[in-house]
């Protein structure tokens, strides 16, 4: 394909712009990213009039994915990093919780009350515990049915009619190449903002 402009229309110009419009209503409506809506509408650019190339709401459009996807993987960083916080300290209010038991055990207390909370031994129930599967009766086993859908879709595609479904039209999808190569507003990484918020409490410690 050419990189020279193509002939366009003014009605192939109001549709652009419409589409153009559409998206800038939804930015402006999600506003739970409210953040990050500058560096989206800095790359998306003034309102266009009707003097603009259509190639140029594509250029546009190409940026803000740029922008977007960078700022998704570093939502995706940030989450891994603090998911895996999250791991170590629920490890961490296990270990205390077997402390917490056997101290409150040697010292044969039912309940304790501290500031932070009261601490108390509830009655349990018994344990299943499972010495060989291969012997429990068929009534407590349970049979999960699922379709194998990568097998069902290869059988139609060969002509195969199945009741209860069928294959749809296929339609074209989108792929951009080289999105990481884009250049997108400089901001704080998601390790950066990890680190940061780590630093910063009271504290803290990762262990």
């Amino acid at each position: 394909m050419s990189d020279e402009p193509r002939p366009y229309s003014p009605t192939t110009t109001e549709r652009a712009i419409g589409a153009w419009q559409r998206a800038q209503a939804e930015i402006k409506a999600d506003r739970a990213l409210h953040d990050d809506e500058n560096a989206i509408t800095r790359a998306h650019g003034v309102e266009p009039d009707a003097t603009v190339h259509p190639d140029d709401l594509i250029r546009r459009s190409i940026l803000v994915i740029a922008v977007c996807t960078a700022r998704e993987a570093e939502a995706r960083q940030f989450a891994s990093i603090y998911k895996a916080r999250q791991a170590r300290y629920a490890k961490r209010i296990e270990t205390h919780r077997r402390e917490l038991s056997e101290i409150m055990s040697i010292m044969e207390y039912q309940r304790f009350k501290a500031l932070e909370g009261t601490a108390y031994f509830i009655a349990g129930s018994p344990a299943l515990v499972i010495t060989d599967e291969a012997k429990i009766p068929d009534e407590y086993m349970r049979v999960t049915r699922t379709i194998d859908r990568v097998t069902l879709r290869d059988d139609l595609r060969h002509g195969a009619v199945v009741d209860g479904c069928h294959l749809d039209n296929a339609t074209p999808s989108l792929a951009i190449r080289g999105i990481a190569e884009i250049a997108v507003p400089a901001g704080e990484t998601a390790e950066e903002a990890g680190q940061s918020a780590i630093s910063n409490e009271t504290g803290a410690d990762d262990g």
